[in-house]
């Protein structure tokens, strides 16, 4: 099922300006998380249908099960400014390892992107989105050495439990 999802590949330029901004928020707090353990630093910029934007980095704590994720942390934020009842739209994801350096704006390198390469949202920040999907849908934003790479959120988790299935929809 993996290597039938659609992902679009491109470059940072041909990308709307609202969504090169949130790309530029997610980069910016990727340098501050805090990952003593990993050594990975992920920040996540998520945009509300209304507009407003947070951001959110990863938090790890020595147990890891505590640790927080970039997303989660995002939409907390966007909950924390607008109340329970938001619509995500987009998500936008930047990870790394802390010794990787990073050109910003991201310039793609040589050759293909595969999916089994791609590090997208892990499963408890997918189902942490899925709580807040808008009609419309949601938008995934990732880079991957250099390259853009955007999946549906409804691609990403096609057979998934999802809240729906609690409304008895």
């Amino acid at each position: 099922m993996r290597g039938e999802l659609e992902v679009a590949v491109g470059t940072y330029d041909e990308l709307s300006r609202a969504d090169q901004y949130l790309l530029d928020q997610a980069k910016e707090v990727r340098d501050k998380a805090h990952a003593p353990y990993s050594h990975y630093r992920v920040g996540s910029a998520v945009r509300e249908k209304s507009g407003i934007t947070a951001t959110g980095c990863n938090v790890e704590v020595y147990t890891y099960t505590q640790t927080g994720h970039a997303e989660t942390n995002a939409i907390a934020n966007l909950v924390a400014q607008l109340g329970p009842e938001i619509e995500l739209v987009a998500v936008a994801v930047v990870g790394g390892s802390e010794s990787e350096s990073m050109a910003w704006p991201p310039v793609p390198e040589s050759g293909a992107v595969t999916l089994e390469e791609m590090a997208f949202c892990c499963g408890n920040c997918l189902a942490t989105i899925g709580e807040f999907v808008s009609p419309a849908g949601v938008k995934l934003i990732d880079v991957f050495r250099g390259h853009i790479c955007q999946v549906m959120f409804a691609n990403a988790l096609p057979v998934s439990f999802q809240k729906r299935h609690l409304m008895g929809e």
